[in-house]
């Protein structure tokens, strides 16, 4: 997968730098990295914005293939979590992610964290 991302990525992205621009959704595609994700916000102090952010996991192999195979849905995941207004996300976040699983057959958990 380095190889891969050496292709695509100017550098490894780091969470850490990310949170200046406050995301609502995080993705990531495999448990490790979303306990890791989850602890890293759990350790942090609050930033005082309350903000949640949607912590979910596409658990996928570390493969060329499986990664080729996964984007099309990954794209298709976030495009339906975009359309939704804001503030509502957390409340329409189950019925995308049933109807996600019922359009491709994959599984995706979700957690909350907050800043």
């Amino acid at each position: 997968m380095a190889t891969r991302n050496k292709g695509i990525k100017r550098a490894p992205q780091r969470w850490q730098d990310t949170r200046d621009d406050a995301p609502d959704v995080a993705l990531v595609f495999d448990a490790r990295s979303a306990d890791r994700l989850i602890a890293d916000m759990a350790s942090t102090p609050l930033t005082g914005s309350g903000k949640q952010l949607l912590v979910l996991t596409m658990d996928t192999p570390d493969s060329d293939a499986e990664a080729r195979t996964m984007a099309p849905d990954a794209v298709r995941l976030c495009a339906a979590l975009a359309a939704v207004a804001d503030g509502e996300l957390e409340d329409e976040v189950d019925g995308i992610l049933d109807a996600f699983k019922e359009e491709t057959g994959r599984s995706v958990t979700y957690s909350v964290a907050h800043y």
